[in-house]
Formats: C-alpha cells, sequence, structure tokens
C-alpha cells in the first residue's frame, strides 16, 4: 500500500468520535490538556487557579445558582443563590453584603439549578424564579417595584395610538401579507378602538411610566 502524504492546515476543530474517514482534518481522535482555536489553533491548555473557597454549604449540596456579572474591568462579580440566601463575590473572593428587605421567600424552590434563571442589564441584575406563579401586572405593582430600588413615579401616559398600530399589524400578520391593505387598515382602526373603549380614559394597551430618582 503506497504512503498518503497530504498537509493538515491546523488542528482547530477539537475531538470528534466519528470515524477517521469522515471526520475532518483538523480534528483530533483524543486531545489531551490542549486547547482548540479558530485565531490561535491548537495550544496549551490555560491552567487555572485557586483564589477562595466560596460557599462551602452549597459545594456540599451541589444544588445552587451562579450567575457572572462582567460589567467593566473594574466591577466583575459572581452571584451565587439557593433556596434560602443570596450571595455576592468579588472575582478575588472578596464577598460584598447583600440587602433583602422583603427577605428570600421568593427564592423558595426544591431546584435552584434549574428553577432560577438570571440577566444583568447595566446596573441591574433581575433573578426569575421559574417555580413562582407570576402577579397579575398593575399600576400599583409597578409603582411598588420601582420605589423598592430608589425610584419615585411621577406620572402615567396612556398611549392612546398604540392599540390601532398594533392591530392593524396583527391584521396584516394574520394573513401573512407582506403589505398592508386598504382592510387591515379598516379592521385594525375598529379593533384598536374597540380596545381603547373597554380600558377607558387611562387604561391603554400600552402605558409610559415616567420614574424619578428618588
Amino acid at each position: 500500500m503506497a504512503l498518503v502524504s497530504s498537509s493538515i492546515p491546523n488542528l482547530a476543530n477539537g475531538v470528534s468520535q466519528q470515524a477517521p474517514s469522515v471526520r475532518l482534518n483538523s480534528q483530533a481522535e483524543e486531545q489531551v490538556n490542549a486547547f482548540s482555536s479558530i485565531i490561535s489553533g491548537l495550544r496549551k491548555r490555560p491552567p487555572t487557579q485557586y483564589l477562595a473557597n466560596l460557599v462551602s454549604n452549597a459545594a456540599a449540596n451541589g444544588n445552587f445558582f451562579i450567575h457572572t456579572i462582567n460589567r467593566d474591568v473594574t466591577e466583575r462579580y459572581i452571584v451565587i443563590a439557593d433556596n434560602t440566601s443570596l450571595k455576592v463575590f468579588g472575582f478575588d473572593g472578596t464577598e460584598y453584603s447583600v440587602s433583602t428587605p422583603s427577605g428570600y421567600s421568593y427564592l423558595a424552590t426544591g431546584n435552584p439549578f434549574t428553577d432560577f434563571k438570571s440577566v444583568t442589564i447595566a446596573d441591574f441584575t433581575f433573578i426569575l424564579n421559574k417555580s413562582i406563579t407570576t402577579s397579575v401586572f398593575t399600576k400599583q405593582s409597578m409603582k411598588t417595584a420601582v420605589e423598592r430600588n430608589g425610584f419615585k413615579l411621577q406620572k402615567v401616559l396612556p398611549m392612546a395610538l398604540d392599540s390601532y398600530y398594533i392591530s392593524l399589524i396583527s391584521e396584516q400578520y394574520k394573513e401573512g401579507a407582506s403589505t398592508k391593505k386598504a382592510r387591515h387598515w379598516l379592521k385594525g382602526f375598529v379593533r384598536g378602538m374597540i380596545s381603547n373603549i373597554k380600558g377607558g380614559r387611562d387604561n391603554k394597551s400600552s402605558l409610559i411610566y415616567i420614574f424619578k430618582n428618588a
């Protein structure tokens, strides 16, 4: 059998369990202590460094939720939550105090790892507990939620024209039309007007909340 000679441009596609005849030339059957990268190719795996033991009791049962806040180079935090507590640490292991005026009742669940979801937007981090039934959204609930975070409600402005626009778009999408027809405008106007009448003077399909930092 003649020798086969060929060149392999890189090994950037990691490990493949497929047969050698079907996997890419840039894939390996086994890769030990190495890291594949499209940019730098195959290189030695970066090392890890032990900094601190954050929560020993959480590590014991393994049922906890972790969220990383990476706001910028100077503000980076690790949030660890279970069904009874919420802790915040710096990337160096320093623990920061957490104020919970309403307690931890919202975190009650049998499986924090799967039931918690989180997202960070600018200076705020939101944690969702999927096992909690959502309360009815009202103006008062919105007011209460923001006032807990240091804001004061100034006014609520109804968007009277929004119901017409939403109804118009809905009529167009219901038919899968690429352009708005006269019948879409007519039905959208009627449905939008009905929505505004049912909502009354101050309750339209959409509202603008204006808050001020207290």
